[in-house]
């Protein structure tokens, strides 16, 4: 763990009667790499491990693993106010489900209560998506703001310019996209948190190029994430992958899990050149053999083929309906 990421103590007169809480962010690095979160002989390290979930309704879930240091509690609140002792209890330390923006931490002894720790505050990663739908004689533009939490507003430009600066509309509904436009910018904000994601370009088909169709004797990529949320699921992938032929993924997140919870390792890869099937069946086994069995969960953020038909292939064989926006070639 980097030195950096290590969890102060805090100090409440005695220094044996510490009560000591802290959350531990991390994001993934370019290159594949693997980090074990546990005790040390020492130490006991807190973890607040983040990632989007997206439910098929398409609203974003973000799941937090919280342990409390030194102290056998922790509290939470939401919005503005800091939590106390007589706050809600996090409900479930190793799966809790923030579906707001903000959420301060308090970890305390209850036997205690001069034994507790600093305000802790996570704050949710903002994320926008959007579909473009061809209307035959216009375009239109749909957005959704994640994770869908009061507070957030869409801003956006259909002239170019960036939606950071006067000028803007406010999304309330899938819009028209005017005739001579060719790029829609957009971003979601939540201005009471100071909260904003990357701004969004949406290309907008010009005459002529709406005649864009695959060409199945080239390479394609299919850009369309794929989480995968049990052994399973993991393993039946992997197997379509070796029974399948130059078939590479992108992007790849791998978590293991122990059955007790107590180990918790994620693999992340962003390798140019991808993962093949028997890359990505090292990685799987090494992880499961590490917390001896336990879940095992996958997140493809996409699929490159050989060929455009060989993509067509496997939609076909996995029941995934065809779509060229998320095909390039």
């Amino acid at each position: 763990m980097p030195a950096e990421a290590r969890p102060a103590r805090y100090q409440t007169g005695n220094p044996a009667a510490t009560a000591s809480f802290i959350l531990l962010t991390f994001q993934r690095s370019q290159l594949g790499d693997i980090s074990i979160y546990g005790q040390s002989n020492r130490e006991t390290y807190a973890i607040c491990k983040d990632d989007l979930l997206l439910k098929d309704d398409g609203t974003g879930i973000t799941y937090l693993k919280i342990e409390p240091l030194h102290a056998p509690s922790v509290v939470y609140e939401t919005g503005d106010s800091d939590p106390t002792s007589a706050s809600s209890p996090v409900p479930t330390p190793a799966r809790f489900e923030a579906t707001g923006l903000r959420y301060p931490f308090l970890a305390y002894d209850p036997g205690d209560l001069g034994r507790v720790s600093p305000v802790k505050e996570w704050t949710a990663k903002v994320r926008l998506k959007y579909q473009l739908h061809n209307r035959g004689d216009h375009y239109e533009v749909e957005l959704l703001a994640l994770p869908k939490a009061n507070g957030i507003s869409i801003r956006y430009t259909t002239d170019g310019s960036s939606p950071t600066t006067g000028g803007f509309a406010t999304y309330d509904g899938p819009f028209r996209v005017p005739a001579n436009c060719r790029i829609v910018c957009a971003m979601a904000v939540a201005s009471a948190y100071d909260l904003n994601c990357e701004i969004i370009r949406i290309p907008i088909p010009q005459k002529g190029q709406e005649e864009r169709t695959l060409d199945p004797a080239i390479s394609a990529r299919w850009n369309q994430q794929a989480k995968l949320d049990d052994p399973t699921a993991v393993w039946d992938l992997i197997q379509r992958l070796e029974d399948a032929t130059g078939i590479i993924a992108y992007d790849i997140s791998l978590t293991a899990e122990s059955s007790d919870g107590q180990q918790n390792i994620e693999y992340s890869g962003a390798l140019d050149g991808g993962y093949d099937a028997a890359a990505l069946k090292s990685v799987a086994q090494k992880l499961q053999e590490i917390v001896s069995g336990g879940s095992l969960r996958m997140t493809v953020g996409s699929l490159g083929f050989p060929t455009g038909q060989a993509l067509l292939d496997w939609l076909k064989a996995t029941k995934q309906p065809f779509n060229l926006a998320k095909i390039t070639q």
